[in-house]
């Protein structure tokens, strides 16, 4: 990170938890991974796993070393992967990162729309749903900042349309945020 990144910068971080965890968020570069894997070593400190689409994870293999799955959406494997990841978080001991957009999208957009799914990965376990929502600046210098924020939506949201409003709504205010910044 610090050959990439001028800094990596945790906003509102909530700490560790003794429950499982669910982490949520933009997925716009090849670090997004990257920067949940350096949060996890520093604060969560659990096994870390991360839901890749297929086609992506075919092309970089070495990444099933570092706790990468795949899901391919429209087929019926989706459904395994789905029940891969709730078992993943009945156990305490384990993070799970997804972008439930299902894709790499620019880092200016404004709403999110997340594929189905969540419900099903949420059922049955109490895992703590955490978003991040990621913010790269230059301003003047030539190696980009990161600035990462945090939010833990309300627990009883557990559903795909609730979880979608709620994360637009945080990276609504993330954006607001973000330009107040200048360090």
């Amino acid at each position: 990170m610090k050959k990439n990144f001028r800094f990596l910068r945790f906003v509102d971080e909530p700490g560790p938890t003794e429950k499982s965890v669910l982490i949520i968020g933009n997925h716009f570069s090849w670090f997004d991974g990257f920067f949940m894997y350096y949060y996890n070593d520093e604060v969560l400190k659990k096994k870390y796993y991360v839901m890749m689409l297929e086609e992506q994870l075919k092309d970089r293999l070495f990444l099933n070393k570092t706790g990468a799955f795949s899901i391919n959406p429209g087929s019926r494997d989706i459904i395994e992967s789905l029940s891969y990841s709730s078992q993943l978080l009945a156990d305490p001991n384990n993070m799970l990162l997804m972008y439930p957009t299902g894709e790499i999208q620019s880092s200016y957009i404004s709403s999110f729309r997340f594929m189905k799914g969540l419900d099903r990965i949420l059922e049955g376990n109490d895992a703590e749903v955490r978003f991040y929502a990621c913010m790269i600046d230059y301003f003047s210098e030539r190696k980009p900042a990161a600035w990462i924020y945090f939010y833990i939506p309300d627990d009883s949201i557990r559903d795909t349309n609730g979880l979608e409003k709620a994360y637009n709504e945080f990276y609504s205010n993330c954006i607001s945020k973000q330009n107040e910044n200048r360090s």
